[in-house]
């Protein structure tokens, strides 16, 4: 998928650099939705249109099992989420 100047393929390590919305509880398991901040990292495998413009915006990303922040504050720790995130909040991890 290529986002303005991002080219992203399967397999790339991604980064979070800005909050990006949540993760709901159909996708986590998990029976409070997760902030999705600045800093959490996932590798992508794959792509999908934006539900907007019907362009290419949108990563499938499968989230590294990592420590999250609930929407009422709470940390808890998740195993591999698959889910998508638009290209605008993610970016090369190195």
């Amino acid at each position: 998928m290529v986002f303005e100047t991002k080219r992203f393929c399967p397999g790339n390590r991604i980064v979070t650099t800005q909050y990006a919305g949540s993760l709901k509880p159909a996708e986590t398991g998990y029976p409070v939705e997760l902030k999705i901040d600045a800093g959490h990292t996932a590798t992508v495998i794959g792509n999908a249109p934006s539900p907007v413009t019907g362009q290419p915006a949108l990563a499938k990303v499968e989230w590294d099992a990592q420590v999250w922040e609930d929407m009422e504050g709470q940390k808890v720790e998740r195993p591999v989420i698959v889910d998508t995130i638009h290209a605008d909040h993610i970016n090369f991890l190195r």
